[in-house]
């Protein structure tokens, strides 16, 4: 995942993520979602 912020700069952190989408009147909903931060060493 990467964060840029207004100021100038970003903040790149590894994640993980599924999802599963479903299309409802032309347009792509998200249905389900699961994500995770790896635990830092």
């Amino acid at each position: 995942m990467i964060v840029n912020f207004h100021k100038g700069g970003k903040k790149v952190t590894p994640s993980r993520f599924a999802g599963i989408l479903v299309k409802k009147k032309g347009s792509w909903k998200w249905r389900i979602f699961d994500g995770s931060v790896p635990q830092q060493e």
